[in-house]
Order: C-alpha cells, then structure tokens, then sequence
C-alpha cells in the first residue's frame, strides 16, 4: 500500500499472513516520524493497545519485515531492541525472549560505550541489526 501518515500506519497483517502463515498473528505498523527510540516505543503504545516497537524473532518475520521496509523507506528504522542495564543482555521492548539474532557482522560493538538501542540497518535490506546511541532520531516499526 501507499505510504500513510505517521497517525495512520499501514499495518501489513494481512500482507505479512500471505507471506507466512506464522506471521499472520501480528500486524506492523510503520510510521515516518524521526525520533528517539524511547519516545518511539511510547508512540507505539499509544498508537495501538499492546503494541511496542517490532520484536523479530526468526528469519521468516526478519524477511517478511524487510521486504516491507524496503517499500516504505530508506533510511534506518528502530526495532524494540534495547540493553537496559547496559550491560550483555540485549532485551525486546514487547517482553518476547532474546533467543534470536541477526546483528550485522562485528556487532553489537557498543561503539563509545553509549550504543544501547537497536535498528535494523536500511544497507542490509532491513535484515541484519545494530546498536547505536538510544538518543539517534530514526522512524520506527512498531507490533503489536
């Protein structure tokens, strides 16, 4: 579909469900506003009830996902990956478990000890992740 305003997202349910039937649980929604990834999960969950910025969590979602933002836009998007207590454990914003991962090669490098968010990478096809400072302004995916 068409790009709809950052207040009217597409959400791809149904898209998604073609391409997956695993996948036909959830819908997304991307919205064009370039923020900071904390101000874009509070906009996710004010968006939508339960919805929180995109988990993804295998490769048949991660594909599915990037053939969507591929249509949407070409810049970094935020995913609902973020490292809380700054530490090793990488967490998703929406509670699902951290077992699944597809960081771009040599990430996360926590670059300046200050890179606790995460995107997925617009020159990968929006298929591979990295960290960068959670205070980056980008558009954001959110799930729900």
């Amino acid at each position: 579909g068409a790009i709809k305003s950052a207040r009217s997202p597409d959400w791809i349910g149904d898209k998604l469900h073609s391409l997956s039937p695993w996948l036909g649980s959830h819908c997304y929604g991307y919205y064009r506003d370039s923020v900071t990834w904390l101000a874009a999960e509070v906009q996710c969950e004010n968006h939508h009830p339960g919805a929180h910025l995109a988990s993804i969590l295998n490769d048949a979602e991660r594909d599915a996902l990037g053939q969507y933002l591929s249509k949407m836009t070409s810049g970094d998007v935020w995913i609902g990956l973020h490292n809380p207590c700054k530490g090793k454990t990488w967490l998703w914003s929406d509670g699902s478990r951290f077992h699944y991962t597809t960081w771009v090669p040599n990430e996360p490098n926590n670059l300046g000890g200050k890179e606790y968010c995460g995107e997925v990478y617009a020159s990968t096809g929006y298929k591979n992740w990295n960290d960068i400072p959670c205070e980056k302004k980008n558009t954001y995916v959110c799930k729900y």
